[in-house]
């Protein structure tokens, strides 16, 4: 007796338990952009299809070149899907990515920015590819800064999309429409050469990534697929404000980098401009990320820890004794938070659209890794991640001083880490100013261990878009 094929409902009924949303389109067929790999195999067996069958529809959604948008582009093409599989797969699933590519603009520096309106009404978010020059001689390549949410819940005071509130989650086919459309894009401005390539990406657009985990961890599976849309693993950063719980069921469920918006270095502050600190203050967020990301060091010549100790001392004679205090127990007394302070709740009078957290063209200004006993190498982890990236807005007279840089270096001992300083994109209806270049420097020279400071640390300066 031949085999039962599964319903159209009992097939979607079985990722929606899962808590995915946006599975189905507005007649009620399966998004397969939604899917990953073993996902669309057992679609396919459910569904009575051979095994080469998942493979065939995969290459077609997410190859080079192809990227199909219905299963009747594929008509007339070599290798393309059969009259019999369209009739009985076309009223049953979809392969759009349920987004509308509006326009794009583009900046002096070769920066564009897509932004695309939600199918079902549910507003518009923004992809931004941002070119990253190379070695003189070298081709160019991109790194591409998606979004997981319209708007934001987190309430960052200093970021535009926050500001907006949440408005909804993305489905996991709408995060990855925005690579597939960026790549169609690309390809057609290059015709008939090959189009830059995208290498990198990084969930630091529009949203909270870890606020949207059943649509962000399929996501992820489909966008590092070597048959798929093959980026590497180590060549997807997830961005969060630190959401704990989220970030530890995201490194324990996949290998992509990790990097943690900071943006202050005791409760009192963070408490006001990142108000999730008030539900998972420095001393978890730290805390966790301690036993993520272990600092291990292998001495390259002898010291003594006499020597040492004097080292660190000396570099930081005035706050040596903020090392003892846990990160919970620190406040600086440079911002002083009262009822003046409080956030803003209403939207702008004329809606625009929220910038890239993150669109950053990284300018390296990398030091030596050293520690107290002389130079290190660093050990890579079991999982092939190495280091978390400290994201750290400059806000003038808010996290920019000397103290906080210092401050930054101790909080963070026993972190295998790395520090990106960002300067601050300022937006109509901001209280918050940039700081100076200068600022930004002494800043920087601190953490990466210059004019005798105990740092040493890679340090990046990301320059908005």
């Amino acid at each position: 007796m031949p085999q039962r094929q599964a319903t159209k409902e009992e097939l979607v009924a079985k990722w929606t338990l899962q808590g995915r949303r946006g599975l189905v389109d507005s007649s009620g067929r399966l998004l397969l952009k939604n899917l990953t790999y073993e996902e669309l195999h057992e679609w396919c067996q459910a569904t009575g299809e051979r095994e080469q069958r998942t493979r065939h529809i995969w290459r077609w959604l997410y190859h080079d070149g192809l990227w199909m948008r219905s299963m009747e582009e594929t008509v007339g093409q070599q290798d393309g899907f059969g009259p019999s599989f369209r009739a009985k797969a076309v009223p049953r699933v979809s392969t759009d990515g349920e987004l509308q590519l509006l326009h794009t603009t583009r900046s002096s520096d070769g920066t564009q920015k897509l932004v695309f309106a939600l199918k079902d009404g549910g507003g518009t978010v923004e992809t931004v590819l941002i070119p990253v020059m190379r070695s003189p001689g070298n081709r160019t390549r991109l790194t591409i800064c998606v979004s997981s949410q319209v708007g934001c819940a987190m309430n960052c005071q200093f970021c535009f999309t926050g500001r907006m509130g949440l408005r909804g989650n993305l489905s996991t086919a709408q995060i990855i429409e925005q690579v597939v459309e960026a790549r169609r894009l690309l390809a057609s401005q290059a015709a008939p050469e090959r189009p830059v390539p995208i290498t990198n990406l990084v969930f630091m657009g529009m949203g909270e990534p870890l606020d949207n985990l059943p649509a962000l961890l399929p996501a992820i599976e489909i966008l590092t697929h070597p048959l798929g849309l093959h980026f590497g693993q180590g060549r997807v950063t997830v961005s969060t404000v630190g959401l704990v719980p989220q970030m530890q069921t995201l490194m324990a469920h996949n290998r992509s980098m990790l990097a943690v918006s900071l943006h202050a270095t005791t409760d009192e502050v963070r408490d006001w401009i990142c108000p999730v600190n008030r539900r998972w203050p420095l001393a978890s967020l730290l805390g966790a990320l301690k036993e993520l990301f272990p600092r291990v060091t292998f001495p390259s010549r002898p010291s003594t820890p006499s020597q040492s100790q004097q080292a660190l001392s000396s570099a930081i004679p005035d706050y040596s004794h903020v090392a003892a205090q846990s990160p919970a127990a620190v406040h600086s007394s440079a911002h002083p938070l009262s009822g003046e302070h409080e956030r803003p709740s209403e939207l702008p009078s004329e809606p625009q659209e929220a910038s890239c957290s993150s669109q950053t063209q990284p300018a390296a200004q990398i030091a030596l890794q050293t520690s107290p006993y002389g130079p290190t190498r660093l050990k890579t982890h079991a999982s092939g991640r190495n280091f978390v990236m400290f994201e750290y807005v400059m806000l003038a007279g808010v996290n920019d001083t000397a103290e906080d840089a210092h401050r930054l270096l101790l909080l963070t001992q026993g972190i295998e880490c790395k520090y990106n300083l960002i300067e601050f994109n300022s937006h109509p209806g901001t209280r918050f100013q940039g700081s100076d270049p200068d600022t930004i420097q002494a800043f920087r020279s601190i953490l990466a261990g210059e004019s005798g400071s105990p740092g040493g640390t890679y340090c990046f300066l990301a320059l908005s878009w």
